[in-house]
Order: structure tokens, then C-alpha cells, then sequence
């Protein structure tokens, strides 16, 4: 249950931006450490609250030319807050798989 953006940018709009817009717009999803151990994290944006800006910066990827021998990309990966994986990550119960009793 989880999802990967990913691009072959250096550019924040197409980038940290992006996962700025998705965490607003998409309640359901919480933003997860991508290859934790790539050196290089995303660059921080002046335009949000200094949380958020924080968050995206430590928990995204880049790679940027000469110093990565690549021409540059960015990674951002997202899991479902109702997933298990979030709920090991964050501390809370999963969604239940279980259906739902009806009540009469």
C-alpha cells in the first residue's frame, strides 16, 4: 500500500512541490523515508510552515549532477495511513480487514 513519485528533475515545482500538494490534498496518505540510506535528502521549501517543510525535506531523495554521476532525480514514497506499515510507522491500530457488522 504504498506509492512512489519519482522523477528525473532537479526543479522544486516538479518536485518537493508536487509532495507538498499531495500531502494537502490527500488526507489518506502520510509521507514515508525513502531509501533511508541515500546520503542526499530533498531541499527544503520557504514557502510552507516550517513542519512541513522540514518533513518533506528529511524524507525525500535527490540525486544531483557531477556529485551523484547522475543528471539529477528525485523520490518521494507515500503509504496509506490505514495500512499496516503506517500503523507500525506511526503507532496506530490498522484498518481492520474485518467486515463491518450491520447494526438493525
Amino acid at each position: 500500500q504504498a506509492l512512489v513519485y519519482s522523477t528525473c528533475s532537479i526543479h522544486q515545482i516538479e518536485n518537493e512541490e508536487v509532495v507538498a500538494a499531495v500531502l494537502r490534498m490527500q488526507s489518506d496518505f502520510i509521507l514515508d523515508t525513502a531509501l533511508p540510506h541515500w546520503p542526499r535528502r530533498g531541499e527544503v521549501l520557504s514557502s510552507l510552515d516550517a513542519h512541513t517543510a522540514k518533513l518533506i525535506s528529511e524524507r525525500t531523495v535527490r540525486s544531483k549532477y557531477p556529485e551523484d554521476a547522475t543528471i539529477g532525480f528525485f523520490l518521494a514514497r507515500f503509504i496509506r495511513k490505514d495500512s499496516e506499515e503506517a500503523a507500525a510507522k506511526i503507532g496506530v491500530p490498522a484498518a481492520s480487514k474485518q467486515p463491518r457488522a450491520l447494526v438493525e
